[in-house]
């Protein structure tokens, strides 16, 4: 009896393969602190960017100001 495959003409086992997911892959994320990981850098990211904010602000009334004085 001929094996019968599902693979379309132009698609080899190894490309059909590819396309299924590695549980191996996502097992390894199991038990990982995602809020330390990801919750952590992107709170300090946002909290730079509002130093940021901050400091431009008060450089334009800084130079408003001496602007003003002229």
């Amino acid at each position: 009896m001929e094996e019968q495959s599902n693979l379309s003409p132009d698609q080899s086992q190894e490309e059909q393969s590819s396309k299924r997911p590695d549980n191996r892959a996502i097992d390894s994320f199991k038990g990982l602190p995602i809020d330390g990981l990801i919750g952590g850098p992107l709170r300090a990211a946002a909290e730079a960017q509002q130093e940021l904010a901050n400091s431009t602000k008060e450089f334009l009334k800084k130079m408003a100001a001496e602007e003003n004085n002229s």
